[in-house]
């Protein structure tokens, strides 16, 4: 066992332990751990969002290529250029409006198998006098890379339209 299985099997027990799931099922621990790497990368996105660090979400949060899923339509962005320039239209956008920060209202994590999960989610995102700029919905389907978890696919849509996980 390689040292990267163990410290990740240590990471699954102790998570089992401190949430009471030990002994629920057999694939529940490893399936904790993938939901958590998905949930530190999408935290890890929306501060790259929130400092509009456009060339680390095209270069370090996308996967090239991406798809953008709109009610307007697809939006392939085909290089980490291309999604670098789509996210410094929107942050900038958004910072014309003093943006400041997101944070996640909710988010359910579905774990399709070892290198594939689907994140749908509500956020929150803030102005810079603390008061509430929008509360947006989207679907995420991300792929684990040699690199890490990255987006595949975007889907914005309506709030209640937040996908649940089936057991």
């Amino acid at each position: 066992m390689t040292d990267f299985k163990r410290r990740a099997m240590g990471v699954a027990i102790a998570m089992s332990i401190a949430t009471g799931l030990i002994g629920v099922s057999a694939q529940q621990p490893g399936q904790d751990v993938l939901k958590a790497e998905v949930s530190a990368a999408w935290e890890g996105y929306l501060k790259l969002f929130a400092a509009g660090n456009a060339d680390a979400i095209g270069d370090r949060v996308y996967l090239a290529p991406s798809f953008n899923l709109s009610a307007n339509g697809p939006n392939v962005s085909m290089t980490p250029a291309d999604t670098r320039a789509r996210f410094e239209t929107s942050i900038g956008a958004l910072v014309k409006q003093n943006y400041a920060r997101t944070t996640t209202k909710h988010a359910n994590i579905c774990v399709l198998n070892d290198a594939t999960a689907i994140l749908s989610t509500q956020w929150t995102r803030y102005r810079k006098d603390g008061s509430v700029l929008s509360e947006p919905a989207g679907t995420y389907v991300f792929s684990k890379t040699k690199d890490g978890w990255r987006i595949v696919a975007q889907i914005g849509h309506a709030p209640e339209r937040v996908m649940k996980c089936g057991v």
